[in-house]
């Protein structure tokens, strides 16, 4: 049957020639020549799938005879058909065959290396050097793969766009891409790379950023309930871990850089770290997150650069820049916000800068918008930031404190309350809530709360500790209670006398003993006009001061003012 196939061949009677073929391999399957022959029909008859069938056949009879060299000649015509005919999908499967899952593989690797020297000394130059060399098939299958990869999920959302009752675009591209990476053999393959003797250092850190990405696209494509909320959870995992790899190796990697930053759960600006923020301005000093990154180093009194560095040009220069900028650090994170609205840490920078600057409208909206983004990366990651999350919620609760007072303290008070009922011992939620009582005129309350504050920071803080003592004594004062605590607003002023930058506090307790002199009534009156004059002396623009020394010339004065 095999000769009457190829003399069949020979006279031009192809379809002969088949059947005699097939009926040789029908008695006998494993009949090379049979094989053989029928390829050399297809070849003619230009039958490219059933030519590739068949060669795909011949290699698995040549793995039987232990037959390498046979092998590998067949399987360099059946990568040069898919080439020459075949699609990229088809070329990409071709030249796998020469990777270690192959079935071949045990087979093709017993051939020698390869020799350049001699290039025609050997049938298989192309299969060795495949075989001894798998990185630049790695690299082709891989290029081949993405390319598919785009061009489905491109098609398949135009398609599904012109669907009744479609999903919005951004979603649309969510649920295709997550079909298309949740099934991708990419990861496989860029980890094989990464694992690759003979990669570059170059090729590996590219590799590796493309691996990062990847698993990044499907995990804010998975959705984090249901079914794929486990898949959700271990995807968020290797994405941390990968991120861990590019800033402990300090790889210029901006995304990964980024989700560091943006995913960092820390209560307050100066628990971020220093190391972390200053690498970030040594790597990524063009990316619109490190103007924020710099403005928060400033505020927290932080070096711009490490101090194991060398005393380079540029570590000298970016001393000379704090200095020049160190009084600057709002107006730097004014300037770099714009460009960091989708950006949490730089929401998070912006609201403490407000708050510092008793900006309580801008703080208020800031911090909302930042607790809207926490709300959206704890959905895409499948991971909450209960520290981010509480620290815009004391920002929230400060803001609304101050903000036209009392307007928004029914708000403001359940935030304090629900922030305290975790953190009892919380000083700038206790002060405003503190605040919130005065107004109210819960004295008593009030002073209760500002005296656990001065329990908490010591009698020697002259910041917090010096305010809640003030504002205990100020307390008392208005609960009628001002003759037992005159001498105590009077030992607060005296050491914010001694203190620099207090201007406004220093009026408004030299204003505050002269009330409760005011109140003790008697002889004591003429100290409180001394003290609103020294009051105005501190602060020249105080204006409870001109209101209280209205009073005194109006009742006091002799002769009385007309």
């Amino acid at each position: 049957n095999v000769f009457v196939g190829l003399a069949s061949l020979e006279i031009g009677k192809n379809e002969q020639s088949e059947t005699a073929y097939r009926k040789a391999i029908s008695l006998n399957p494993d009949q090379l020549l049979a094989w053989q022959g029928l390829s050399k029909y297809y070849e003619r008859t230009r039958s490219w799938k059933n030519l590739a069938e068949t060669l795909r056949k011949m290699m698995d009879l040549f793995v039987k005879t232990d037959d390498a060299i046979k092998c590998a000649e067949t399987l360099q015509k059946y990568v040069d058909l898919r080439r020459s005919h075949g699609t990229s999908e088809e070329v990409a499967e071709a030249i796998s065959l020469y990777l270690p899952d192959s079935p071949y593989y045990p087979l093709l690797s017993t051939l020698p290396p390869p020799d350049q020297t001699a290039p025609t000394s050997t049938t298989t130059l192309a299969s060795q050097v495949a075989l001894h060399n798998s990185l630049p098939i790695l690299e082709e299958i891989i290029s081949i793969e993405e390319k598919r990869e785009k061009e489905y999920t491109t098609k398949e959302v135009e398609k599904r766009r012109m669907r009744i009752g479609s999903s919005p675009l951004n979603i649309l591209k969510q649920e295709v891409g997550r079909e298309a990476w949740s099934s991708s053999k990419l990861p496989r393959l860029y980890g094989e790379i990464i694992g690759h003797p003979q990669a570059s250092d170059e090729l590996r850190r590219s590799t590796e950023a493309k691996l990062f990405r990847q698993r990044h696209s499907l995990l804010m494509a998975t959705p984090a309930s249901g079914s794929t909320a486990q898949e959700k959870k271990t995807l968020r995992a290797e994405v941390e871990e990968l991120v861990k790899g590019f800033v402990l190796l300090q790889i210029p990697d901006s995304l990964a850089w980024n989700v560091h930053l943006e995913r960092y759960d820390c209560e307050r600006l100066e628990d971020y770290p220093v190391a972390i923020l200053q690498q970030y301005l040594k790597l990524l000093p063009s990316q619109s997150l490190s103007v924020m990154v710099r403005a928060c180093l400033l505020y927290t009194g932080q070096s711009l650069v490490e101090d194991d560095e060398d005393k380079s040009e540029q570590k000298r220069q970016a001393k000379e820049d704090e200095e020049d900028e160190d009084e600057d650090a709002y107006s730097l994170a004014l300037e770099g916000f714009p460009q960091n609205r989708t950006s949490i840490f730089g929401h998070r920078v912006m609201a403490t800068f407000y708050l510092n600057e008793e900006e309580w409208d801008q703080a208020r909206i800031v911090t909302e918008s930042g607790l809207a983004l926490i709300k959206q990366s704890e959905r895409e990651y499948g991971g909450p930031l209960p520290l981010m999350q509480k620290a815009f919620n004391v920002c929230t609760a400060i803001a609304l404190v101050y903000l036209f007072p009392p307007k928004h303290h029914l708000r403001a008070a359940g935030l304090l309350d629900d922030i305290l009922s975790s953190d009892v011992d919380n000083v700038q939620c206790l002060m405003a809530r503190a605040m919130v009582y005065q107004y109210a005129q819960n004295w008593k309350s009030a002073e209760e709360i500002y005296q656990r504050v001065q329990g908490i920071m010591g009698s020697d803080d002259v910041d917090e500790g010096l305010e809640a003592r003030e504002q205990a004594a100020w307390c008392s004062i208005q609960d009628d209670r001002a003759a037992e605590t005159a001498d105590e607003m009077k030992q607060v002023v005296d050491i914010l006398d001694t203190l620099d930058y207090k201007e406004h506090q220093q009026a408004r307790a030299w204003w505050r003993l002269g009330k409760a002199y005011w109140a003790i009534d008697g002889e004591r009156r003429n100290e409180a006009y001394n003290c609103w004059i020294t009051a105005l002396k501190r602060l020249n623009s105080f204006a409870p001061a001109f209101t209280s020394l209205g009073i005194h010339y109006l009742e006091c004065a002799t002769p009385p003012d007309p």
